[in-house]
């Protein structure tokens, strides 16, 4: 349930928060959830998850937050990471692999032996946004809307933040 209600706070921008906290605390306090879930990402291991908060902080790069920007390198570097997870040994991206096994599960025998149950989680495991999210069009996607909302200078400027060998690599993710 906790991991609910952040996932909720992060991804939301409603004023239900913001009523919540006093001026400036929601940045501050944003930040700081920042801050450990960057930490904490490469002890994340199950790779959906991985590329859940890969989605989630792509969808922040366009909030136009201080606390965002500030972050913009490291949001980079997660970006290369889970993209590198997802790459295939032919230089082709394997996205599927997020996707549950479902293959195996959808023959007749395994229909037929189905529980309600069953049948309702893979029905939301088919209808997952993230299972369904091309991870590097989304990508793709969010740092060109960045580039249009912040333009071609502070655009560029916020690349910098990123070491250069991570920006490299995801300009070279980015164009297979």
């Amino acid at each position: 349930m906790f991991v609910i209600f952040i996932l909720w706070y992060i991804i939301s921008k409603s004023v239900a928060h913001r009523l919540v906290f006093k001026p400036g605390m929601a940045e501050a306090t944003l930040g700081a959830l920042l801050d450990v879930w960057l930490e904490r990402f490469e002890f994340m291991h199950v790779p959906e998850k991985r590329k859940v908060f890969a989605v989630a902080v792509g969808s922040m790069l366009t909030w136009n937050s201080p606390v965002i920007l500030s972050k913009f390198g490291s949001f980079i570097d997660v970006f290369v990471s889970v993209l590198n997870d997802i790459q295939n040994d032919d230089n082709g991206f394997a996205d599927e692999i997020y996707i549950t096994l479902s293959s195996k599960d959808d023959t007749p025998s395994a229909e037929e032996n189905e529980t309600q149950n069953d049948l309702r989680r893979r029905t939301l495991r088919q209808n997952d946004m993230c299972e369904q999210t091309d991870l590097k069009q989304f990508i793709s996607q969010k740092l060109q809307e960045c580039q249009q909302l912040y333009g071609e200078e502070l655009f560029t400027q916020l690349m910098e933040q990123a070491d250069p060998v991570i920006r490299n690599q995801l300009i070279e993710l980015l164009n297979r």
